[in-house]
């Protein structure tokens, strides 16, 4: 799962032990935010891709706000949507 930054400690209360989510509002370390700017601008760093975050947590599903502030990019919307197949 990846989640928004303000929904984690909700969905931890709410699904842990069953689910894991991907960030939440407790101390963080710099890698995890790092990762969760990349995907959620759905950009490169570097040898970093928003791909390969996706790769590595096997995010499956996205819970975001309809109408995220930060703008996330239709990139990592058409990335779930085609199931990563370049389809």
């Amino acid at each position: 799962m990846f989640n928004e930054y303000g929904f984690g400690g909700y969905l931890i209360w709410r699904l842990y032990p069953d689910k894991k989510v991907f960030i939440d509002g407790r101390a963080l370390e710099p890698d995890v935010y790092d990762e969760y700017n990349l995907l959620a601008y759905a950009i490169t760093a570097g040898s970093r891709s928003y791909e390969d975050i996706i790769g590595k947590n096997n995010i499956t599903y996205v819970i975001m706000p309809p109408l995220n502030p930060r703008g996330i990019s239709i990139l990592l919307w058409k990335a779930f949507l085609t199931g990563m197949t370049g389809a």
